[in-house]
């Protein structure tokens, strides 16, 4: 099954939008989409903040992003991505909505929090999502991490829809990440290109 990687990629003191995004572009170029398993990377910046991009990257398995780690061109691509930022990822069984924004929502939960109890809040956003692009899963690193993609055409799409919901639309959408058994939430949109 495929995975997506979800990196993120916050810019070292004093490089442009402009200089990441050319040498984002050229790695992505160069390294990730000539490599086996790679089905397709999607990359842009984060809305709520300009100084992070995302990379959003469809392996086939995660064992081909393994495997890409132990080759020897590994090293030199890290060195290459750290020159003008700091990365950090995770994988989910996502896949990314086709859409030109995307939320990015990582729930954090407490140790005690049934999981499969959890979890079936997500029907209760999907109702109210109705024909949306969503998806949702369990992150392998991190077995009480789970992410939810909401595709969008922007933030500003997403904030005007959002003021359309009645108060108990917004309590049934908003339900699974205000649970009690929720350690905390991330949430941010990317713009993709």
């Amino acid at each position: 099954m495929a995975i997506l990687e979800l990196a993120t990629l916050k810019l070292r003191e004093g490089i442009t939008r402009e200089e990441a995004k050319k040498q984002s572009q050229e790695l992505i170029q160069s390294t990730l989409l000539s490599l086996k398993g790679v089905l397709g990377i999607k990359s842009g910046f984060k809305v709520e903040d300009p100084s992070v991009m995302h990379w959003l990257i469809e392996w086939d398995t995660i064992q081909a992003h393994e495997a890409f780690q132990s080759m020897p061109t590994f090293g030199t691509f890290i060195s290459s991505l750290t020159s003008f930022a700091e990365p950090s990822y995770i994988h989910a069984s996502v896949q990314d909505p086709s859409t030109p924004c995307v939320e990015w929502v990582t729930v954090y939960l407490k140790p005690e929090t049934d999981k499969d109890e959890w979890v079936k809040g997500l029907d209760a956003l999907k109702e109210v999502l109705g024909e949306r692009q969503i998806s949702a899963g369990w992150v392998p690193e991190n077995e009480r991490a789970f992410v939810v993609l909401i595709g969008w055409e922007s933030k500003k799409e997403h904030l005007e829809w959002k003021g359309r919901l009645t108060e108990q639309e917004v309590t049934q959408a908003m339900a699974m990440f205000r649970n009690e058994g929720v350690s905390r939430v991330e949430m941010c949109h990317v713009e993709v290109e």
